[in-house]
């Protein structure tokens, strides 16, 4: 008797175990890995973002597959350089630096006046900037620390483009145009020009030539050793000229114009 009574008692414990276990919640699983990412929002933290405000800058990286969003209102002024593994954006006063492959901010540095241009050198080492209309900086894209600052009179600084070999920088300005060794920031020319500043410039392959576009129609190509004018050819339509570039043999220069869907080819 006593051992049936016993067995109902363990029974009647089992099976309100039972019932606790089953009303018990799940134990919590873990969270499963987060996915690559292929969007991030990235705020400087000098720039407070309004609750309500919207991301207003996109750019469109890797063929489509992934947008870079920054929130940062309505910039004045955007430019934006790219080599190898480092993207640089300059908007207004701030220069952001952008691993382009992991859509990670890498640092970020504020200048007293709005960037104008921005360049990488093709070997990733340095970035030349304008800072304002009269300054060029050129600095360590690794360190971020200032290598050199050049300060122009009346100048009006408009373009910067490194030669193909990182060696050195032209920077062009209303009605003058230089060439800048970049390792020391020794200024070894500077030329004038009769057709306002450029617009674009980009060195040959093998840095012999100088092609650039011009601000008031004039297409240019100059000797890189002397700053000697070789070719002068204007569009006296009116027509803005757009950026230039070098095909990879040297012999054709291409630059765009405003007329949409018009490209020039010039060998």
């Amino acid at each position: 008797m006593q051992r049936m009574i016993l067995a109902i008692c363990l029974f009647a414990v089992g099976l309100l175990l039972g019932c606790a276990r089953s009303d018990a919640p799940p134990p919590p699983t873990a969270a499963p890995p987060t996915a690559t990412l292929d969007y991030q929002a990235i705020y400087p933290a000098s720039v407070e973002r309004p609750p309500t405000a919207s991301d207003s800058l996109a750019m469109q990286i890797d063929a489509g597959e992934a947008i870079m969003r920054l929130g940062l209102g309505q910039p004045d002024d955007v430019v934006i350089a790219a080599s190898g593994n480092l993207l640089l954006v300059g908007i207004n006063q701030m220069l952001l630096g952008i691993d382009p492959s992991r859509f990670e901010l890498r640092w970020q540095r504020q200048y007293e006046a709005d960037i104008r241009d921005v360049a990488i050198s093709p070997d990733g080492s340095l970035a030349a900037l304008i800072v304002g209309q009269t300054q060029l900086h050129l600095i360590n894209t690794e360190s971020v620390e200032g290598q050199h600052i050049l300060r122009f009179r009346d100048r009006a600084l408009r373009a910067v483009a490194f030669s193909s070999n990182s060696r050195t920088v032209a920077l062009a300005g209303l009605e003058r145009f230089s060439l800048i060794d970049a390792s020391d920031g020794a200024l070894l020319w500077t030329q004038r020009q009769s057709s306002g500043g450029a617009f674009s410039m980009a060195f040959s392959p093998d840095n012999r030539l100088l092609a650039m576009t011009l601000s008031h129609g004039a297409f240019q190509i100059v000797d890189a050793a002397t700053g000697n004018l070789l070719v002068n050819r204007v569009d006296f339509s009116g027509t803005l000229l757009g950026p230039v570039s070098w095909s990879a043999d040297g012999r054709v220069v291409s630059y765009g114009r405003s007329v949409p869907g018009v490209l020039v080819e010039y060998d």
